[in-house]
């Protein structure tokens, strides 16, 4: 019982030490506008702000569409085929061509 008690008072020790998993705090938009700009114009939406919408697309374009699901520790995830899919597709679904939150 000793051993089980020293362990639980260590444990905050150990945990002050590990390094933490947390993601960036914080990410400019301009991040965001600098990285999609050369795949896509920033359209003025009235009333909402700007969208993102790809260039030189199908008219048939749809989000998850160019790429392939796959199964990750974390579950599934979409790795897209296409140079800005790592950005709009969770927001997008379901909206058409423009990515908005």
């Amino acid at each position: 019982m000793k051993t089980l008690s020293t362990a639980f008072a260590a444990a905050p020790f150990f945990a002050m030490a590990l390094p933490s998993a947390r993601g960036q705090d914080s990410i400019s938009v301009d991040f965001f506008y600098e990285n999609l700009s050369p795949h896509g114009d920033w359209l003025d939406a009235a009333g909402y702000g700007y969208v993102w919408q790809p260039r030189n697309i199908d008219n048939d374009w749809r989000p998850y569409s160019h790429g392939r699901w796959v199964y990750t520790d974390a579950g599934w995830t979409w790795d897209s085929a296409e140079p800005y899919g790592w950005a709009p597709f969770p927001e997008s679904r379901g909206r058409g061509k423009g990515s908005t939150p």
